[in-house]
């Protein structure tokens, strides 16, 4: 391949992208409206021709990099299935090397490629999530894949991975939590999807998805607030009611969820003593009771909760970071 890899990352850190000395910025969006801040990319694009260019040119080569790469990997693996049984040890061992070097190059483009755009290649990337198991950073890249409005891409991951139809179920159960996590971050927030999500949070098949579901539901807060009727806030209540002690953060989101629509909260909520005392909990149900739970999005986020996920601060311990 004469493209080598080096050289696009040493083109993505040159000045040939220098922000600093060459872009001009509109005035910055006040509005996370998807509308408006197409609005503004179309500006931005227009007051940096050059840049845009030059990015594009590297993009290009990123996406070369990934296509090649990528057919050549479904090549290898298909004469590995073939010939398994009639090629030498050595031919395997050549075949699995260049395997994992080419494994390697996709991974590498896919992490370019969330900064650059996935417009060119996310038909691909979905078929390495579904069937290649190559990328390792899922959580980034599906999280991309929303961000930049590849709705198409998200509903085939999640009709690939919604029945579990795959060797365990252990791998199937974490990419649905991703995806519902991901929901959140789509453009437009279609009724299909609303469903799926309330669906996920009342009726997941693990408490992990619920408890995915249920903080997109509490993120999307007022795009979701027209597709609520009183019959899900009946389902919220009976699932609320099912969770098994001592799963405090999904009964504290279901609370917050009833809390979000001025729903009543029943009298005997099925709360552990320990529970009861639990900060968390006690903190849910005054906000449901006093009507101002949209409020807590609307705050800049604590420092102690932002250190959970600093990866500088990744190795401290969960307890040191409750002392803190």
């Amino acid at each position: 391949m004469s493209l080598e890899e080096p050289k696009i990352y040493q083109n993505l850190n040159s000045e040939n992208l220098n922000i600093k000395k060459q872009l001009d910025f509109p005035p910055f969006p006040t509005d996370d409206n998807f509308i408006i801040i197409s609005q503004w990319g179309s500006q931005f694009q227009e007051l940096n021709h050059t840049w845009i260019y030059r990015k594009n040119q590297i993009k290009s080569k990123v996406v070369n990099l990934f296509k090649d790469s990528f057919k050549e990997l479904q090549e290898i693996i298909e004469i590995i299935k073939e010939k398994d049984d009639f090629i030498s040890e050595q031919e395997k061992r050549k075949s699995n090397i260049k395997r994992r070097q080419l494994e390697t190059r996709i991974r590498s483009s896919v992490n370019k490629l969330l900064i650059l755009g996935f417009d060119q290649v996310w038909q691909e990337i979905v078929l390495i999530i579904c069937d290649l198991f190559v990328i390792r950073d899922l959580l980034d890249v599906i999280i991309g894949l929303a961000c930049k409005g590849h709705i198409d891409a998200i509903k085939q991951l999640w009709q690939h991975y919604k029945n579990a139809e795959i060797a365990s179920e252990e791998p199937s159960e974490y990419v649905r939590a991703i995806l519902l996590e991901a929901f959140r971050f789509l453009p437009i927030l279609e009724l299909e999807n609303w469903q799926l999500i309330f669906q996920s949070a009342t009726e997941g098949k693990s408490d992990i998805e619920k408890l995915k579901a249920t903080e997109t539901w509490l993120y999307l807060g007022c795009l979701a607030k027209p597709f609520v009727q009183p019959q899900h806030l009946e389902n919220v209540v009976k699932a609320l009611n099912s969770v098994p002690s001592p799963f405090t953060r999904l009964k504290k989101n279901y609370i917050l969820i009833l809390g979000m629509y001025n729903y009543d909260l029943p009298d005997n909520l099925p709360l552990s003593d320990e529970e009861k005392n639990d900060y968390l909990i006690k903190d849910a149900l005054k906000l449901a009771e006093s009507g101002k739970v949209s409020e807590i999005f609307k705050e800049v986020e604590p420092a102690r909760v932002r250190q959970y996920y600093n990866l500088k601060q990744a190795a401290v311990t969960k307890d040191k970071q409750y002392s803190q």
